[in-house]
């Protein structure tokens, strides 16, 4: 026995379920976590974009400082005075906000702040003023102090500045940390990097106009501004590298040189931008006017400001776009491996159904094989189950059916075989008995009735033959030509010597292919339903057309509709309300299985007032003797059925002739 022959229907079926639904849900749950994983890192990103935003903004307030800051001191604190007060109190405002982001951050433990520490190696998280991951941030009112009181010369402001951004800018490569998209990646990049050539530009600002201030450029200055505008360029390259074609059009019709035809004020500020450089940088300080550099140097940091700004929305957008593309997949692997799941209690459900209806037909089965045959399978559904509980329940009925048929088969047989041997059983005793005194005439009137009882007898034997027979497969025919006429004459014959109906023969002699003995067991039967229940008048009529038939009728009653459909079948007779008594119901069977045997036909009609059973058979087609005697020889019967004449009647004949 195989294991899966042992295990239930209920673990078959779930197991068939189980395998495919484990390895669905494993790829959901690889699916759904890196989903997860999406969110988690997009919400991230959308708690820090903002954070980064206001960091950008403090710093560019910050560039702004830093150069009144050189221009106030650079004119001995008589030149823009006023607007550093006024720009003290925006980069205040600007910090504010930053610090109000970031203690609503570290309260609700972002997670993006945890790699973050202070300068001394302190978490962000557990700083008590947010603000001092930015170094000398913390000391910006007291670099203010000093500038107002003309206590820090140039350099030393541009470098504590400049210290203050290069801090609040490492924040933003923080972006990159939480993005789990390439596209969004790239543009972190671009925008990073654009802060950056923005810083630069800032402190180009602030250098150059230091310069022109003072009417002369240091070797160091030189240098450094040289630098400055080599580092604006590799940054704005890689930001142009990773910027969308959008970004990078609008660059080009902002901040190009040469200018594009009809360029904005910021593209002419560029092309200003060029000549101030190239003038700087040839020391030709002396022509240069240091407000005019201060208006076309904010105007294109204000530009890449601009770009930085709506660099930033890109971000937000398509973090807004993937937060919900993740979120639509989230939930659609999320309903997924609901539906997997229910089709595993389903399946689990079903196993359990169709387990308790095995049971339930196996119980039945059981009742069955020990002899409960009033016990019948539920067969509801039109499943398989459905169709195994209906196959069930019609075993049930036809071996009922079987088994009453047996035992009233029984009954009726030993009542037709008593009758016919006590008969021949007394009236031997009497003839054997040699004191019984009884006359010639009384002793064949007595050896007349042991024929009659003998051939009801064998008449019946040979209805039980063919009825097994059939059943086995085993009954066979031969194909012989048969004379109707001669054949119906002779069981005429012998049934009118045995009652006093008399019996009219119509028609002329037919020649059938078939096999006598048959054909006369058939007539036999069909002349003597028609005496036992028949009409007063019987009348055997031949016929010869394309298949030969022949014609038993009576005048009698006929047979009611229900009985249409059960003359025919064996055994039927004994629950037919309407069956003679002691009959067994085989006569027609036997004949019917017999004519079909022999090529033909049996049917019944009631036309007329006629009860007619119609026997119809092949007509005999050669008329060679000698393929006649081949015909005959081919079957191990034929010789019985052509050589064998004689009918209980003869034998009953003989006997009296002695």
């Amino acid at each position: 026995m195989t294991v899966s022959a042992r295990v239930g229907i209920r673990s078959k079926l779930t197991i068939m379920v189980l395998g495919p639904v484990i390895v669905l849900l494993a790829v959901l749950f690889t699916q759904i976590s890196g989903r997860i994983s999406v969110l988690y890192d997009v919400h991230e990103l959308w708690e820090l974009i903002p954070i980064v935003k206001q960091t950008s903004d403090l710093v560019h307030e910050i560039q702004t400082e830093r150069g009144l800051s050189a221009r106030f001191l650079s004119s001995g604190g008589t030149d823009f005075g006023d607007q550093l007060e006024e720009q003290y109190l925006r980069t205040d405002e600007s910090a504010a906000l930053l610090t109000k982001s970031l203690l609503h951050a570290v309260q609700d433990g972002e997670q993006f702040l945890e790699p973050l520490e202070l300068h001394d190696g302190t978490p962000l998280l557990q700083a008590s003023n947010p603000l001092d991951i930015f170094p000398n941030l913390e000391n910006l009112d007291a670099h203010r102090a000093n500038v107002r009181g003309l206590d820090s010369d140039e350099l030393d402001s541009l470098i504590f500045y400049s210290s203050v951004n290069e801090g609040l800018l490492k924040l933003v490569p923080e972006l990159t940390r939480w993005s789990p998209d390439a596209e969004i990646v790239s543009l972190i990049w671009a925008y990073n990097s654009l802060a950056k050539a923005t810083e630069s530009a800032g402190l180009e600002r602030a250098v150059l106009g230091h310069a022109i201030a003072a009417g002369r450029l240091s070797r160091d200055g030189l240098a450094r501004l040289s630098r400055l505008i080599g580092s604006q360029n590799a940054h704005l390259d890689v930001f142009l590298h990773h910027a969308t074609p959008e970004l990078r059009e609008l660059y080009q019709e902002k901040l190009s040189y040469p200018p594009t035809p009809g360029g904005l004020l910021q593209n002419h500020a560029s092309s200003n931008i060029i000549a101030f450089r190239e003038t700087a940088l040839s020391d030709n300080l002396s022509d240069l006017n240091a407000r005019e550099w201060w208006m076309t140097a904010t105007l294109r940091i204000d530009a890449l400001d601009d770009l930085e700004t709506l660099l930033l929305e890109d971000i937000v957008a398509k973090n807004l776009l993937l937060r919900t593309a993740a979120r639509v997949n989230l939930a659609q692997f999320v309903m997924i491996g609901l539906l997997a799941l229910v089709g595993l209690v389903v399946a689990w459900a079903l196993g359990g159904q169709l387990a308790r209806r095995a049971r339930s037909l196996t119980v039945v089965a059981t009742a069955i094989s020990n002899g409960d045959l009033d016990q019948r399978a539920d067969p509801g559904g039109r499943d398989e189950f459905g169709i195994l509980g209906r196959a069930f329940n019609d075993m049930a009925d036809h071996l009922t059916k079987l088994i009453s048929g047996r035992d009233q088969f029984i009954a009726t047989v030993s009542h037709e075989l008593r009758t016919p041997l006590t008969t021949l059983v007394g009236y031997s005793e009497l003839l054997r008995d040699e004191v019984s005194g009884f006359s010639a005439e009384e002793r064949v009137e007595m050896v007349g009735a042991i024929a009659r009882e003998a051939s009801e007898l064998d008449s019946l034997i040979q209805d039980l033959l063919v009825a097994t027979r059939s059943a086995d497969g085993s009954l066979v025919v031969v194909e012989v030509p048969v004379n109707l006429k001669a054949q119906a004459t002779q069981v005429i014959e012998s049934l009118e010597s045995e009652q006093s109906t008399g019996i009219t023969l119509v028609g002329k002699s037919a020649q059938a292919t078939g096999d006598p003995m048959r054909v006369r067991q058939i007539l036999r039967n069909l002349i003597s339903n028609a005496i036992k229940y028949g009409g007063s008048h019987i009348e055997v009529r031949i016929h010869d057309k394309q298949k030969v038939s022949v014609l038993v009728t009576d005048d009698g009653q006929g047979i009611d509709a229900e009985g249409l459909d059960l003359i025919f079948e064996p055994y039927e007779t004994l629950r037919n309300a309407g069956a003679i008594p002691g009959s067994m119901g085989l006569g027609l069977a036997v004949s019917r299985t017999l004519a079909r045997l022999m090529g033909g036909e049996l049917t019944y009609r009631y036309e007329g007032g006629e009860c007619l059973f119609e026997l119809t058979l092949p007509a005999w087609r050669s008329v060679d003797p000698e393929v006649e005697s081949a015909s005959v020889a081919r079957s191990p019967e034929s010789s019985e059925a052509l050589h064998d004449r004689r009918t209980p009647h003869d034998a009953q004949q003989r006997v009296v002739d002695r």
